[in-house]
């Protein structure tokens, strides 16, 4: 919970003009997507924010990255966004900053 409120607050810091809401649990579980973004009140992507870990090579990481990516693509296919993997640490500090210019390609499409 830390981990993604820290990173919620460094997105709102480089996109103010985002709305960045919280999914429940349940839309949670179905998509593997922590909070759904808007632009406008236009659904542009929907964020999972993920330790550093989750680059790791290991099994149970691989074997959570291949449930995440069928959820994902349910997501896609059902509100026509992408989902963009946040890779972060306790405080919120983004190691994979090509997250950040895949927000701008949302925000382009809108």
């Amino acid at each position: 919970m830390l981990r993604e409120k820290n990173t919620i607050k460094s997105l709102i810091d480089k996109f103010p003009n985002l709305e960045f809401k919280k999914a429940d649990g349940v839309f949670d579980h179905k998509y593997a997507v922590d909070f759904n973004v808007f632009r406008n009140s236009s659904l542009i992507c929907g964020i999972q924010v993920k330790p550093k870990s989750y680059l790791y090579n290991m099994s149970y990481v691989l074997k959570a990255k291949s449930a995440n990516k069928a959820k994902n693509k349910k997501y896609q296919k059902e509100y026509d966004v992408n989902v963009i993997d946040i890779i972060s640490s306790q405080s919120g500090e983004i190691y994979n900053k090509e997250c950040l210019k895949a927000i701008n390609a949302a925000i382009d499409l809108v």
